[in-house]
């Protein structure tokens, strides 16, 4: 079976649910108040639909791509590894090189706009660059998660339906049927250990770190929660079929859950870097305020020895 296919497994599901109650002459009180097991199992596949239209992880492919487009620029030599997918190695961008060749080229340049922009742009320049490669590798780390959740989910509830259409399909006339679900959406992300920034200027004596929440077949230094498997029995259709609505809350619980783990994660994130945006940004230049006037005075552009 396929996930595309869902909706056709729901309405199956219905119809051998309405089968196993008829042929086997089924008696339950709660069929009464719906006309039969007709009307009881008449919903099943609204149940299935919402996840008929879950988000295509393929849909995510694009944008991860770019963040690695962007994690191949702020690449350098003291900066290459992926810090949250342990499978990713970018190569060095040599125009970053460029920067740290100005510090030579610009000698005899001189005035509070040379010591200012050696000390405040120049010198933190490589720290800048490995903190905001640090944050693009969060957010497609928070990309790959999301789709590795999606991606999950749709596994997760294409083999419901195929376990219970087996179990509707099996006869337990000597031994009550038993089958298995998985439930692997959670263990489908993992949180990665918090990567520190690099400090960009004296004074911090603790360094801010990020977290992320990756997909766990990525992810460095995390253990993913491992999947749930639980065993089932029923020998009804009332059985089998309360069973299959259990673990249909169940798929949707571990959603809203792994959903929350991201969220978190990117709120925490983003806090801590609107508190310390230096860390990010360059400061902003004194010849920013320059005039025509004053701009060749020794306060700003000085002069050239």
């Amino acid at each position: 079976m396929s996930y595309e296919q869902l909706m056709e497994h729901a309405n199956n599901i219905r119809a051998k649910a309405v089968w196993r109650a008829v042929q086997k002459h089924e008696v339950e009180p709660i069929y009464a108040a719906t006309s039969g097991p007709e009307g009881y199992y008449a919903n099943i596949p609204e149940l299935f639909r919402p996840f008929s239209e879950l988000p295509d992880p393929n849909g995510y492919s694009p944008l991860i791509a770019d963040y690695r487009v962007i994690l191949s620029k702020l690449s350098s030599g003291n900066q290459d590894q992926d810090p949250i997918d342990g499978h990713q190695t970018y190569l060095a961008n040599p125009q970053l090189d460029k920067m740290q060749a100005a510090n030579s080229n610009l000698l005899d340049w001189t005035g509070h706009a040379a010591v200012a922009f050696r000390s405040r742009f120049l010198t933190p320049f490589p720290s800048l660059v490995k903190n905001q490669f640090i944050i693009a590798s969060v957010l497609k780390a928070a990309l790959e998660a999301h789709q590795a959740m999606w991606a999950s989910a749709r596994r997760d509830i294409d083999a419901l339906a195929e376990t219970t259409i087996k179990a509707l399909d099996s006869d337990p006339c000597c031994d009550p049927t038993k089958w298995s679900v998985e439930f692997t959406i959670a263990a489908s992300i993992a949180a990665v250990a918090a990567v520190p920034l690099a400090a960009v200027t004296e004074g911090m004596s603790v360094p801010l770190t990020l977290t992320a929440v990756g997909a766990a077949a990525q992810v460095v230094a995390a253990k993913p929660p491992d999947s749930i498997k639980e065993n089932k029995s029923g020998s009804t259709a009332l059985q089998i079929v309360e069973e299959m609505k259990k673990d249909i809350k169940t798929i949707e619980q571990q959603i809203t859950k792994a959903e929350e783990r991201i969220t978190m994660s990117l709120a925490a994130n983003v806090s801590d870097i609107g508190r310390h945006p230096d860390l990010f940004v360059a400061a902003r230049p004194a010849l920013a305020n320059a005039t025509a006037a004053n701009v060749r005075s020794g306060g700003f552009l000085g002069e050239a020895l």
